[in-house]
């Protein structure tokens, strides 16, 4: 009884390999210089050289930037609480229940009373 092989297609290059790999669209406001500095500098300190080790490595590209970008919306969304918990505090003289619950405001020293 005979095997019979079957025809396998070559492993694709690094360079086809890229282009199987999307790069993450940029969001209004990102830089895409800074996004293709971060790339360079990690595949350059990676050095992947087969086409799993690249596509390994354009994986963990990715993942980097999206916890930079992360980052960058969570400090923005705390930015904004911080500004509008301050324009509360300077127009009513009051913090913002929503932001202190009122079980947490004895172990938080806050007091919310007005006139106390």
């Amino acid at each position: 009884m005979t095997k019979l092989l079957s025809a396998k297609a070559p492993p694709p290059e690094i360079g086809e390999l890229e282009d199987l790999i999307p790069r993450p669209m940029l969001f209004p406001g990102e830089n895409s210089i800074a996004y293709e500095d971060l790339r360079d500098a990690l595949l350059g300190d990676l050095a992947p050289g087969a086409p799993y080790e690249q596509a390994l490595a354009e994986n963990l590209v990715t993942l980097e930037w999206e916890a930079i970008r992360h980052r960058r919306m969570r400090d923005t969304l705390i930015k904004a609480k911080a500004r509008d918990l301050a324009v509360g505090v300077f127009s009513t003289g009051e913090v913002e229940e929503a932001f202190f619950p009122a079980e947490k405001h004895e172990m938080l020293g806050v007091d919310n009373r007005r006139g106390q």
